[in-house]
């Protein structure tokens, strides 16, 4: 407070109600870790969140063997918590700041620590606070699906789609087999002038909701590849798998029935597919894996539409 007529012992009071009153975790640890001070904050977070090792621990334990203790378990924040703190401690840095999640089984949190170092009376301790940031981190989230979701369709956009064939592209050597597959409506634009736009949008998004659900597997990454055109990829699968699961998508499209009278393939809405499975990905550049799902799409565009053309590369 700075104030000469203030006693030392109102100061003290005063500092002490301020930090009982932050809304973030607060504690203060001896060099070696043990906890001599934590806030209000820290003590109710403890209570009502016993599966977070950060704020876990209460005045007299040791605030290390807490966070290595969850390491062990697996948790790596906790580990990384722990490095950061002794190089406080150590001397070896002033500030360290990390972030990490600490989810409940309701709702999805993050939070910044940030870790200092400060003396009382020639005692040197640590200050450990714990800033909740989700609501940043949400934003920022929700900002990086944006830049990657088509809005329309709700699915990964072309931008996200050339960003996960070229990260594969460095995983090549993890994948036995990748197949990537050309999806386009047929006669959509028949579609957009018959029933509207608005109408094609709701194909759009029916498609959409259909490619989703027939390629929901961790192993598929579905996209809106541009129009009335989609793409999806599949790792790990065979040749046959791959295209049981195309051959499985296209059936439950034609059993949906989203009407288009007039159409050469039926009065139903239907797609054409091109595919390429590769067994040899290390060696095959990526455009040319779309080049040739393309030239395959187009075969099955060729052959009458409402149809799957498939291929392995390289050629078996």
């Amino acid at each position: 407070m700075n104030n000469p007529s203030v006693s030392p012992e109102a100061e003290a009071k005063f500092l002490r109600a301020t930090i009982h009153s932050l809304n973030s975790s607060v504690s203060v640890t001896t060099l070696a870790g043990d906890i001599v001070f934590v806030n209000s904050a820290w003590q109710a977070f403890g209570e009502q969140n016993a599966g977070c090792a950060s704020t876990i621990a209460g005045v007299g334990m040791n605030y290390f063997e807490s966070c290595e203790k969850a390491a062990r378990g697996g948790d790596a924040h906790a580990r990384r918590a722990v490095r950061a703190i002794k190089l406080v401690a150590t001397g070896a840095s002033k500030l360290e700041y990390l972030e990490y999640p600490c989810h409940s089984p309701t709702k999805k949190r993050w939070f910044t620590m940030r870790v200092t170092r400060f003396e009382v009376d020639g005692a040197p301790y640590v200050s450990i606070m714990h800033i909740d940031v989700t609501t940043r981190k949400l934003a920022e989230i929700r900002t990086r699906e944006l830049a990657v979701q088509d809005p329309l369709t709700d699915l990964f956009n072309r931008r996200a789609f050339d960003e996960e064939l070229q990260s594969l592209l460095h995983k090549a050597d993890e994948i036995d087999c990748l197949t990537l597959a050309l999806i386009d409506i047929d006669h959509f634009k028949q579609v957009n002038d018959s029933y509207g736009h608005s109408y094609g949008d709701e194909c759009l998004q029916k498609v959409a909701a259909i490619l989703k659900e027939a390629f929901s597997a961790e192993s598929c990454f579905v996209a809106r590849y541009g129009g009335e055109e989609f793409a999806v990829i599949m790792v790990g699968l065979s040749p046959r798998e791959a295209v049981g699961l195309m051959e499985a998508f296209m059936a439950k499209l034609a059993g949906a029935g989203i009407e288009h009278k007039g159409a050469t393939t039926g009065d139903v809405l239907t797609v054409s597919a091109g595919a390429v499975t590769t067994v040899d990905y290390e060696q095959l550049a990526l455009d040319r894996l779309i080049d040739v799902a393309d030239e395959k799409l187009y075969e099955a565009k060729d052959g009458g539409r409402n149809q799957l053309c498939h291929t392995i590369m390289p050629s078996t």
